[in-house]
């Protein structure tokens, strides 16, 4: 199986999820949940460790306001665009080849 997953952190969730999170563990690989950190209100250190401030939203205790996008809220900026961005990429670019292809058959030189 193929693991994506760098790190989840989740941040100020209920005393009910740790609960939770303690009967789900068991049933998931040792390397998932290693990967997966649960967060008290003191969490503004553990993000700085792993996201730089520039990165991080200004509502999480970093600098980042995404401005010119809606904020960071409603950016989706983040490094799961680059791969998005490069598909789309591919894609217009196999769509005006395949628009060219259709023009030769419908006008032939």
């Amino acid at each position: 199986m193929v693991l994506r997953m760098g790190q989840l952190l989740i941040i100020n969730a209920p005393s009910s999820f740790a609960f939770i999170w303690a009967m789900i563990k068991p049933w998931l690989s040792k390397e998932t949940v290693e990967k997966v950190d649960i967060l008290s209100s003191n969490y503004r250190e553990v993000l700085l460790e792993v996201i730089d401030a520039e990165n991080l939203p200004v509502t999480l205790g970093g600098n980042c306001t995404c401005e010119g996008e809606g904020g960071c809220d409603l950016s989706g900026a983040g490094p799961w665009m680059d791969e998005r961005k490069a598909s789309r990429k591919t894609e217009s670019t196999e769509d005006s080849r395949s628009v060219e292809r259709t023009k030769e058959i419908v006008q032939p030189k």
